[in-house]
């Protein structure tokens, strides 16, 4: 195996915690005995985002929708519908840019807050997922340092009175790509709505697979609008709850804006005064949403 290989893979180990890297290190083996693959490293992030499980047996009990490489397969009228090609195929190429920086010495938490230096616009959508989906965890270097990895260590989110919200990974984009897309399905349309997700993820495989069409700005526009819907009801969710307090909130939101602002530019995108009453639908559902729970 060339040096230069064996430097990324024992990187990517770094990204599980030190519990699964035995795991990881079968899957690479195995990887690597098998010539017909290549020792290409954009095979090795796909082989390592195989899911170790039987999908026969899945779907024999009644499973509609399964993940798979990064990409979620759904099972339609007796045929299968694959959703999430031009993301996943963003994503690696980020995580291998990630690796890239690694190895030159520079800090992960660095890369993720660098938005200016990115000359492919998707991979700045990816970076904008990646940072709306952080369940606001802040040292990604540390988490790395101390073998407990960024894919699969999980933390307790607790509320103002010290109960647990919910147990979920550091990050919910990074922990679909490689463990389980369905998770990220169902965080995001926990903070939007059913099947938000999906329509994100065809919306973008129909947009960008074929380099001969002309992109329509105005869908990218709508899904960059329901990203950002997305975030500002986990926030108040989050707020609500005591999760992060109010100094936090602003300082995320602020952020948000910088990295949603460079995604507008690198698409050529503008906002007018009749999109805004889309962005403050957010709010709006999520006072409904908070109404809800109030009266349960």
């Amino acid at each position: 195996m060339e040096e230069k290989l064996k430097i990324k893979i024992d990187i990517i180990k770094s990204f599980y915690s030190l519990k699964n890297q035995k795991i990881v290190d079968k899957k690479i083996a195995k990887f690597l005995n098998d010539k017909s693959r290549g020792e290409e490293f954009e095979n090795l992030l796909l082989y390592l985002e195989e899911p170790n499980i039987d999908f026969y047996n899945l779907y024999q009990n009644g499973a509609k929708k399964l993940a798979y490489q990064g990409l979620i397969i759904e099972e339609k009228e007796e045929e299968y519908h694959y959703y999430g090609h031009v993301l996943n195929k963003a994503s690696n190429e980020v995580i291998e840019e990630l690796i890239n920086q690694l190895m030159a010495g520079n800090s992960i938490d660095n890369f993720l807050n660098d938005y200016n230096d990115n000359k492919k616009p998707l991979h700045l959508i990816v970076k904008l997922l990646l940072f709306t989906m952080n369940n606001y965890y802040q040292n990604y270097d540390l988490l790395i340092s101390s073998n407990q990895g960024i894919i699969d260590y999980k933390i307790n989110l607790l509320t103002k009175n010290r109960s647990l919200y919910q147990s979920v990974p550091v990050n919910d984009f990074i922990y679909g790509i490689f463990i389980d897309g369905l998770h990220t399905e169902k965080q995001f349309d926990k903070y939007l709505t059913k099947g938000s997700y999906q329509l994100l993820c065809e919306q973008f495989d129909k947009l960008f697979d074929n380099t001969n069409d002309i992109i329509d700005n105005n869908l990218i526009k709508i899904q960059l609008i329901n990203i950002g819907n997305m975030f500002n009801n986990k926030l108040f969710y989050f707020s609500y709850y005591g999760i992060i307090d109010l100094k936090t909130k602003d300082i995320l939101i602020k952020q948000f804006n910088q990295i949603f602002n460079q995604v507008l530019q690198a698409f050529s995108i503008t906002f007018y005064e009749e999109d805004y009453p889309k962005i403050e639908e957010a709010m709006n559902s999520s006072l409904e949403r908070l109404n809800v729970v109030k009266n349960v």
